[in-house]
């Protein structure tokens, strides 16, 4: 019989987070004399600790940004590529821009709210992301349609 690869049961990142607070807990232990050895030393790290992300060069960037050209709906993903690369906002709040909330000048630079996490500093989730005039151009292309 051949042996079948097991998937794990839980992602790297839930099993990342279960072994952080389990590390924690046995850290809080030893350190409020509930335990007398450290035992979260013992902890194993898990595969997604070692991962490394690389940051894209301007050349791959610039690639990426001509491809939205090849795309079904051209000009949106344009759009949309040009304010990830340009602001870093996340995908929940592209999906929040509403056209009253751009303001651009007459350069295509401008400004724009967004709604996105919700932190104990920001409860609403809104704040003002700055555009430049590279990616104001691919808004107001997007928007004249």
């Amino acid at each position: 019989m051949a042996s079948v690869a097991r998937q794990p049961l839980l992602s790297q990142n839930t099993q990342r987070d279960v072994l952080r607070r389990l590390s924690q807990y046995l850290r809080w232990a030893y350190n409020t004399d509930r335990l007398p050895v450290d035992l979260a030393k013992w902890i194993p790290r898990t595969g997604a600790d070692t991962k490394r992300r690389r940051v894209l060069t301007i050349a791959e960037l610039e690639r990426l940004l001509a491809a939205g050209s090849q795309a079904a709906d051209p000009l949106r993903d344009t759009c949309a590529l040009a304010l990830f690369i340009q602001t870093g906002i996340r995908r929940a709040e592209l999906r929040s821009i509403r056209v009253e909330s751009i303001h651009l000048a007459a350069d295509h630079s401008g400004t724009m709210r967004v709604v996105g996490k919700r932190t104990k500093s920001n409860l609403t989730g809104e704040r003002t992301v700055a555009v430049d005039a590279k990616a104001g151009k691919a808004v107001a292309a997007y928007l004249d349609v």
